[in-house]
């Protein structure tokens, strides 16, 4: 189907996938979902996936600071 290489890359790399989700554009509900469907555990998931938060910070700190734009 045609989530199937996101659940090899899963079963290949776990979490590292959802770290690499969180602090980039990457649709984060896509790298949950094949979380999910693979079973990794619930604790490191939530730990990787705060990383977005640094992201998120980071790009409010960028544009407060007038070095990135919104438009």
């Amino acid at each position: 189907g045609r989530g199937a290489g996101l659940v090899r890359a899963m079963e290949r790399h776990g979490v590292a996938v959802v770290v690499i989700a969180a602090l980039t554009p990457l649709p984060d509900s896509l790298a949950a979902w094949a979380a999910g469907s693979t079973g990794l555990p619930l604790r490191p998931f939530l730990l990787a996936s705060a990383l977005r938060i640094v992201r998120i910070a980071a790009a409010l700190l960028l544009i407060d600071w007038g070095l990135m734009s919104v438009t």
